[in-house]
């Protein structure tokens, strides 16, 4: 695919999802909802969207476009290779979000092109045990098992490169709802 094709493709990507944003809009207000009940925001993904879990986690402690208190987020997996080590890499994010968790104020956002990262649904399995906001940002994949408790928005292409980059969109438009929502 040419730069010209890809571009294109984003576009329509972005004109699908924007005829219908009200899950973005659920999942901006799940996270908003954590952030003013004083919860911690935690995030994660693998390889790219690992990237973009710290992306984001940094977003929240420092700021996105405007001026604000930092807020408390962590980007699970920085503490994940002696864990994995020890107790195998599906369970590595699970175990760190079991041990940073405080309480019902906490939200997990989980990133994943493809809905089947093992370690991914550990965490949000113990996410949902815990009774924590759960919020996830995944591919096409019909496959992907969905709680009903979870804020879920799907991008739908099967290009992961193009979910990537869309991800990224998403989650600039929660950071806008932060913006807007919690700023002093």
């Amino acid at each position: 695919m040419t730069p010209a094709e890809r571009l294109v493709a984003l576009s329509r990507l972005a004109l699908t999802m924007s005829e219908d944003t009200a899950a973005i809009e659920e999942a901006a207000r799940v996270i908003v909802a954590s952030i003013i009940a004083g919860g911690t925001v935690y995030v994660c993904g693998n390889g790219g969207s690992h990237a973009q879990a710290r992306h984001f986690a940094e977003e929240l402690t420092g700021r996105y476009k405007r001026e604000r208190r930092p807020l408390a987020a962590v980007a699970l997996g920085c503490n994940s290779t002696g864990i994995a080590n020890d107790y195998g890499y599906r369970h590595a994010l699970a175990r760190e979000f079991r041990a940073l968790h405080r309480g019902p104020a906490d939200a997990l956002l989980w990133l994943t092109t493809s809905g089947e990262s093992g370690n991914v649904n550990e965490a949000r399995k113990v996410a949902l045990e815990q009774g924590t906001y759960t919020v996830g940002i995944l591919g096409a994949n019909p496959d992907a098992f969905v709680s009903r408790y979870e804020c879920v928005v799907r991008v739908p292409t099967e290009d992961v490169s193009l979910t990537q980059e869309m991800t990224l969109h998403v989650l600039h438009g929660i950071c806008a709802a932060i913006d807007e929502g919690v700023c002093d």
